[in-house]
């Protein structure tokens, strides 16, 4: 037999239905390891966001064997989550649980969002299409912007600091208020004839 390929992400490993003789413990694993999962994602955002301004095939390889990671994990957790439900009983550790449950599809959206901005990036590639400069300023501000409020989240996680994750609203108002000035602006690019109708509407995407 070929030897068994190491795990790409052993933080994503560790959920144990034996753990659930000390629920306490359970809860401290499974918080580490979904704020991991948002570690990931976050990676993985990162990367897809670069493909919008430089394909590279071979990092297309990474974000969806990442990508395929994050499925697997989020139906694991899910069920790790759900069985041990059954064995809490403080409502603290309630409370814990149905945040974790709350959290594990946010995370895997995030996924999700970023491997559409990677299909974005191939079809751009495979039609020849580029941003203008200006596009790709405005892009990076926005994405970066992105980049921090993902941060935050996961580090108010991580720490279970819950004034740290009341700066996030406000953070994504802020984000809101971005995208719409960006689509004013690329719009009346599109009409003053100074970004192509086809680049255009992949940036609005976007």
């Amino acid at each position: 037999d070929e030897p068994e390929k190491p795990a790409r992400h052993p933080e994503l490993c560790g959920l144990d239905e034996k753990l659930y003789i000390s629920p306490a413990v359970a809860l401290s694993e499974a918080s580490k390891a979904i704020a991991f999962m948002g570690t990931v994602a976050q990676t993985n955002f990162r990367r897809c966001v670069r493909q919008l301004v430089s394909f590279d095939p071979a990092l297309s390889a990474d974000i969806d064997e990442d990508e395929s990671e994050l499925d697997m994990f989020s139906d694991k957790a899910d069920h790790f989550l759900i069985g041990l439900s059954k064995a809490v009983e403080t409502d603290t550790d309630n409370r814990q649980l149905d945040m974790l449950l709350q959290t594990i599809p946010s995370f895997e959206r995030i996924g999700d969002y970023a491997t559409n901005l990677e299909e974005i990036g191939e079809k751009m590639h495979a039609e020849g299409t580029n941003f203008s400069e200006k596009a790709i300023r405005e892009l990076d501000v926005l994405t970066s912007a992105v980049d921090d409020i993902l941060t935050t989240t996961i580090q108010a996680l991580t720490e279970n600091d819950s004034e740290l994750a009341k700066t996030i609203e406000p953070l994504e108002e802020v984000i809101d208020d971005m995208v719409r000035l960006l689509k004013d602006r690329h719009t009346k690019r599109l009409k003053n004839g100074s970004c192509s109708i086809t680049s255009g509407l992949i940036f609005i995407d976007a």
